[in-house]
C-alpha cells in the first residue's frame, strides 16, 4: 500500500540455507488506503457491540463485510447506501437482502455497531470484518434500478474506470455478478 518499499537481504541464500530479510515500509500512504480500509478481528458477545476500526462510515459512507472465523455462518455485507435497515446480503447465497437490522445496526465515525445476529456477533465466536470507506480512486457503493437492458451505464464516484464491479439484486433471489 505504499510507494516506497525497500527490501535488503544479507547473505543471499544458497540452496538449502536460510536468508534474513528486512522490509522497510514508508510511513507515507499516497493512496490513502490506511484511512479507507480496515481489517478488524473481534470476538462476538451476542449483544450489541461497537466495533472501532478508525473508518468513518457515518460521514463518508461505505460497506462492512463480516465473516465468522470459527463457525460456518453466512458471510454478511451491510452498506451505507441501503443503510442498516437495508439488511444483510449473504455472499455465500443468492437470497434477496434480509431487511433485519440485527447485523449492523449503526455506522459510526470510527467504525460500526453489530447486534445479535450469529453471523456478525455470536457470543464467544471469532469474527473478522473488512470495512471499505467510499473514496475516490478506491471504493464506491451505488444502488440503481435495473431496466433489463444490456450495456447499461451506472454512475459512480471513483473518478476512474472501476477495476472490479460486483452486482447483486437485493429485492429478490439472484446470482452475484462479478466483473474485473
Amino acid at each position: 500500500p505504499t510507494s516506497n518499499i525497500q527490501v535488503g537481504l544479507s547473505n543471499p541464500a544458497a540452496s538449502g540455507t536460510v536468508s534474513q530479510g528486512t522490509l522497510l515500509l514508508s510511513s507515507e500512504d499516497p493512496t490513502g488506503v490506511s484511512s479507507a480500509f480496515s481489517t478488524t478481528l473481534y470476538t462476538g458477545t451476542g449483544s450489541t457491540q461497537t466495533i472501532t476500526n478508525g473508518i468513518d462510515l457515518a460521514g463518508d459512507g461505505g460497506m462492512v463485510w463480516i465473516k465468522s472465523r470459527t463457525t460456518a455462518r453466512y458471510p454478511t455485507i451491510v452498506d451505507t447506501e441501503r443503510g442498516p435497515s437495508g439488511g444483510g446480503l449473504f455472499t455465500s447465497e443468492t437470497l434477496a437482502a434480509d431487511s433485519s437490522t440485527n447485523y449492523v445496526s449503526q455506522f459510526n465515525s470510527d467504525g460500526f455497531q453489530v447486534e445479535t445476529y450469529a453471523a456478525t456477533n455470536e457470543s464467544g465466536q471469532d469474527l473478522v470484518s473488512w470495512a471499505f470507506k467510499k473514496q475516490t480512486s478506491f471504493f464506491d457503493v451505488v444502488t440503481y434500478t435495473g431496466d433489463g437492458n444490456d450495456n447499461r451505464t451506472v454512475n459512480h464516484n471513483l473518478g476512474s474506470s472501476p477495476g472490479v464491479v460486483i452486482v447483486k439484486k437485493t429485492d429478490a433471489a439472484d446470482s452475484w455478478i462479478v466483473w474485473h
